[in-house]
């Protein structure tokens, strides 16, 4: 899990192009990849890595789209591993009407999402950063080590924006206090 950690709400390349990828192969609307930073809770949208498909699930032929592109991207690969499309794309997890998939839980499947929202109007999509910046075998043919993004180095403060691919996890955050006790903060008043 790769949780959003900066601002910065472009819109990457993997994402871009799964939206317009399953756009064109099933329909349903847009609705959007990127949210203001002050907007709402953590969320990938904010990084450019999340996108929500319009696929209401009250409607029965825009929750057929749903299943029938969910059981594409869960089914078994060759080797008969679970989830082969979503993880050569790059798809860190799946809310759809009230359940959660997420790549790095899938051995416990489909789970009821408890988020909030249950993302019953739409599917909602976040990607690993491979995935966000079409680093992934579906894109280049190859697959690429874990990529974990920016990384957040003053406890408190966004991470700067995506810039390269970080092959080792994030250390920990330096303390926003100083040696003596102080935040570093107060002396910039």
């Amino acid at each position: 899990y790769l949780p959003q950690v900066s601002c910065d709400p472009t819109v990457k390349p993997g994402t871009a192009s799964l939206r317009a990828t399953m756009l064109a192969a099933y329909g349903g609307r847009d609705l959007g990849v990127t949210r203001g930073c002050d907007i709402g809770a953590r969320s990938e949208h904010k990084e450019g890595r999340a996108w929500d498909w319009g696929l209401d699930a009250s409607v029965p032929a825009e929750k057929a789209m749903a299943d029938r592109f969910l059981a594409w991207l869960l089914a078994p690969g060759p080797n008969g591993m679970a989830a082969y499309n979503a993880r050569r794309l790059g798809v860190m997890y799946v809310i759809y009407d009230g359940r959660i998939w997420s790549s790095y839980r899938a051995g416990d499947g489909w789970r009821t999402y408890d988020g909030g929202e249950s993302h019953g109007g739409h599917l909602h999509i976040s990607m690993a950063w491979n995935g966000a910046m079409a680093r992934t075998s579906w894109w280049t043919g190859k697959a690429a080590p874990i990529d974990y993004g920016p990384c957040v180095t003053v406890e408190g403060q966004p991470a700067p924006a995506w810039s390269r691919p970080r092959a080792e996890p994030c250390p920990a955050p330096t303390s926003a206090m100083d040696l003596t006790g102080s935040p570093l903060l107060a002396r910039e008043a």
